[in-house]
């Protein structure tokens, strides 16, 4: 049964939202109470059920709707998008995914950092993008220093085009199987070319470690390695060089795909000035596309694991935050159809960068000489999957 105060009080948020000209096609069913957020009885569109503690966490601002969902706390069945609104009617100052509790700012995030391209044919696909105007860096391998002084490879080797703003496309095969199972290995087995890890530049790995436990994630420390068992079990272990320190997100295997956070606490190596000029006039990554059958929900989960609140935008679901971050989630059916193909069945998926150029008009001059077509898209000019099956880019200005 429905605590009765509880269910005054929403009663009470809905009737003013209803007085200020605020109604929604969704039923709110509170331990099997139904209140109607339309004033005409119409038919809902979403139905969301949950408890009395749930909605009263929720309207005390102590939870919010991101958070209830995530743990299941809160059920949503039917239109996701409806569902989203409905913050301003039991909470009116929490209009977007995200909480205060969880962040509403995460200071400790940068930018996105780099985008990896996993690929079978490194070389074959360093020279396309080498044609297509990225000035790729010279064949690099990653590995790691044990407590001895010895390196233990990971197996895996990579070219980089690196950016002004110390952001990196990254292109990335695996030459040891037994070094990467479970990772880019299985991986290209199972999907061929593809766009396989995100990784955000933070300023602390100990900070976002620390937040990432008050909200009740599993996180261990085992020297410079942050470990965590994600929702399907995979034990997912990642460390530190002498260059930088990694922390993986709780939910960071998304549908194949790996969304990591690297600290860097020592120059390490310094990049030559010369390998931030591309002739195609990139400067930047602007932006990372994310393909989803559910952009709120998907959003919604991102904005809880970076605690960066994520809005709606033109149909689309953005999370912006720190100096570059800029995350897009959009619905499969708005998607270009050389990415709906890409995406397929998996759900929600790591689809394309958007890089800043200088002039818009010179890089697609400069891509159409080298032989790339290009299309102009909401999304700004684009460039169709140009390494067997997958690389889609957009380019802006």
């Amino acid at each position: 049964m429905a605590n009765p105060q509880t269910m005054e009080t929403l009663r009470g948020l809905v009737s003013a939202a209803h007085a200020a000209g605020d109604s929604l096609p969704a039923h709110i069913v509170v331990d099997g109470e139904v209140v109607d957020l339309a004033v005409d009885n119409t038919e809902p569109k979403v139905v969301l059920k949950l408890d009395s503690t749930t909605v009263q966490e929720m309207m005390d601002g102590e939870l919010d709707g991101t958070a209830a969902f995530i743990s299941q706390r809160l059920i949503i069945e039917g239109d996701m998008m409806v569902a989203t609104q409905i913050s301003k009617i039991m909470a009116p100052d929490r209009m977007e995914l995200g909480s205060e509790k969880a962040g509403d700012t995460n200071d400790n995030i940068i930018m996105v950092e780099n985008l990896g391209l996993i690929v079978k044919d490194l070389e074959g696909a360093r020279t396309t993008m080498e044609k297509m105007g990225f000035n790729m860096s010279p064949l690099g391998n990653h590995r790691v220093e044990g407590k001895d002084g010895e390196f233990t490879q990971f197996g895996t080797g990579n070219h980089l085009a690196n950016f002004s703003n110390l952001s990196f496309l990254e292109l990335i095969t695996h030459y040891i199987p037994e070094r990467t199972a479970g990772l880019y290995g299985d991986q290209l087995k199972r999907y061929g070319n593809h766009w396989g890890k995100m990784t955000i530049k933070i300023k602390s790995s100990d900070t976002e470690v620390e937040r990432l436990r008050r909200q009740g994630h599993p996180i261990e420390k085992a020297g410079r390695f942050y470990r965590y068992h994600a929702e399907d079990g995979f034990s997912l272990d990642h460390g530190g060089t002498k260059r930088s320190k990694l922390v993986s997100y709780p939910s960071s295997m998304i549908d194949d795909y790996m969304v990591i956070a690297m600290e860097h606490f020592d120059d390490g190596f310094p990049i030559p000035e010369e390998h931030f000029n591309h002739p195609n006039g990139v400067q930047k990554i602007a932006f990372s596309l994310i393909g989803t059958d559910n952009p709120a929900a998907a959003a919604a989960r991102y904005a809880e694991d970076i605690s960066i609140k994520a809005t709606e935008r033109d149909g689309d679901w953005v999370i912006e935050g720190g100096q570059d971050t800029t995350i897009i989630f959009r619905a499969k059916d708005r998607l270009p159809a050389n990415l709906q193909h890409e995406l397929g069945d998996r759900g929600t998926y790591l689809l394309a960068p958007g890089y800043k150029v200088k002039s818009l008009s010179e890089t697609k001059a400069f891509l159409e000489k080298a032989g790339f077509a290009s299309v102009e898209t909401d999304l700004g000019l684009m460039v169709e999957r140009p390494i067997e099956g997958t690389g889609t880019s957009f380019f802006i200005e």
